[in-house]
């Protein structure tokens, strides 16, 4: 199937045309269904698929730290998801942990993922810092040197509410 549209809706379509219109149309349809495969709405639409079948998983508690998706080693599905889903970092292969620009964009999200983080990247000032600006209490998950940087527990404190 090029296009799922129901029987009935595909019936009347092709009523309304007959003989060389079918054609025609069957052509324009396989042109633009072959574009849309190559486009990067499909590939949004393809990673929006994939971020259901990984929800899915998370709720039923079936997910397993295996290849899952035809994604799982693809850095821009899981950008997508660590801006979609604030616990994607934790299911996230440990090569997007220690990825910067991974957790730079998951931390901005949800200052908690800093918990999920490399630990090599838990001392980085600037990722902790936009960790506790966006989640005060995240710091606990900071490394010890980051912990008693003045600048970087002054952010906590304002961003924990006290």
């Amino acid at each position: 199937k090029m296009f799922v549209l129901g029987d009935d809706e595909l019936k009347s379509i092709f009523f309304l045309l007959s003989g060389k219109d079918i054609l025609n149309t069957m052509n324009l349809s396989r042109t633009i269904y072959e574009k849309f495969q190559r486009g990067s709405i499909y590939i949004i639409i393809d990673y929006a698929k994939e971020e259901r079948n990984f929800k899915f998983r998370i709720k039923k508690a079936k997910f397993v730290k295996s290849p899952e998706s035809k994604y799982w080693t693809n850095k821009d599905y899981w950008m997508y998801l660590v801006l979609r889903n604030n616990f994607a970092l934790y299911h996230a292969p440990d090569s997007f942990k220690s990825d910067r620009e991974i957790v730079l964009s998951a931390i901005k999200e949800y200052g908690y993922a800093l918990r999920y983080v490399a630990n090599e990247l838990k001392s980085d000032f600037e990722i902790v810092l936009k960790a506790v600006k966006n989640a005060g209490f995240a710091l606990e998950y900071a490394a010890d040197e980051m912990k008693s940087n003045r600048q970087v527990v002054m952010a906590a404190v304002k961003n924990a509410g006290f």
